[in-house]
C-alpha cells in the first residue's frame, strides 16, 4: 500500500474513532475519492500541516456552520452556553487535531507516519490546492469531510 493510500485509510479509521471517543458522535465514511476541486461551500475549514519524511502535506476538515455548531456543543458538553463563534472556530481546531493524533497514531513506524502542525481554522471556501483525497462523513451531528493532500 503506498503512503497516500495508507493516509487515507488512517484518517478514514481515525475521524469515526476520535469523534466517538470526545465528543458521542457516531460518524461513517459516506465517499472517499480522489480530490479535483473540493469546495466545502459556508462553514469552516481546520487545516493541520502534517510533516512526512516523504515532505509537508496537510489535513483539512471541512464543517458546515450547524455540523461545527452541534460538533462544539457535544465537546463542551454544555458547559457553555450560548455557543460563540469563536469558541466554536476554536473548538474546530481542536477536533482537527484530536483526529489527526488518532490518524498519527495509527501510522507509527510506517512510511506515512507524521508530525503535525498547530491548527488553523478559517471560514470555508475553496479549498487551497486541489489533488489529494476526500473523505465525506455523516454523523449523528451532521455531514461533514475531510481533503487528504499527501506530499506530491
Amino acid at each position: 500500500m503506498d503512503s497516500s493510500h495508507e493516509l487515507v485509510e488512517a484518517f478514514a479509521q481515525a475521524v469515526p474513532a476520535a469523534l466517538r471517543e470526545w465528543a458521542g458522535v457516531e460518524a461513517f465514511v459516506r465517499e472517499c475519492s480522489p480530490a479535483s476541486a473540493v469546495d466545502p461551500g459556508a462553514g469552516l475549514v481546520a487545516r493541520i500541516g502534517l510533516r512526512m519524511a516523504s515532505g509537508e502535506g496537510r489535513l483539512e476538515l471541512f464543517l458546515p456552520e450547524q455540523t461545527a455548531a452541534e460538533l462544539a456543543r457535544r465537546v463542551l458538553a454544555g458547559t457553555v452556553d450560548p455557543m460563540a463563534e469563536d469558541l466554536v472556530r476554536d473548538c474546530m481546531g481542536e477536533v482537527a487535531n484530536v483526529v489527526a493524533g488518532h490518524a498519527k497514531a495509527l501510522l507509527v513506524g510506517r512510511p506515512s507516519h507524521f508530525t503535525l502542525s498547530t491548527p488553523v481554522v478559517r471560514s470555508g471556501g475553496p479549498m487551497e490546492g486541489t489533488g489529494g483525497w476526500v473523505i465525506r462523513f455523516e454523523s449523528d451531528a451532521g455531514a461533514f469531510g475531510v481533503h487528504l493532500l499527501p506530499p506530491g
